[in-house]
């Protein structure tokens, strides 16, 4: 899991470790969503709602009886994408690639800090990465 403020090179690192233009990345803020990078077949883009399906840690997210999102907004601002990198041992990780955080009046369209404390317990690892310019 990586997370930290906006433009502090989360995208950018991901796209170093995968070498490849997988993510958004400028001086602005790119990522208001959740997503999820990790190796496969080809190189696909899917829905939150299907990344569910693929990956079965994320099923908590939904509650498929009660037809309710856990964190509500989370799964139409969630994405898993899929690239054949094999670089750096990508191929064995999954990258949660968070929001950019920023002081303000930002609106997330879902529950920011609920679904990072979910994230982080589901993670081995959490990458914190730091404001350059502050």
């Amino acid at each position: 899991m990586i997370v930290g403020n906006h433009s502090a090179g989360k995208s950018s690192f991901i796209n170093w470790y995968v070498d490849e233009a997988i993510q958004r990345a400028k001086v602005s803020i790119e990522t208001v969503e959740i997503n999820l990078i990790m190796h496969g077949n080809e190189r696909e883009d899917f829905s939150g709602h299907n990344a569910i399906k693929m990956l079965p840690f994320l099923g908590d997210l939904f509650n498929r009886e009660k037809k309710t999102e856990l964190f509500p907004g989370l799964l139409d601002n969630m994405s898993l994408k899929t690239t054949t990198s094999t670089s750096r041992n990508f191929s064995n990780l999954i990258f949660i690639d968070t929001p950019g955080l920023a002081d303000g009046n930002l609106r997330y369209k879902f529950d920011v800090e609920g679904s990072f404390e979910w994230f982080a317990r589901k993670s081995d690892l959490i990458l914190v990465f730091l404001d350059p310019q502050g």
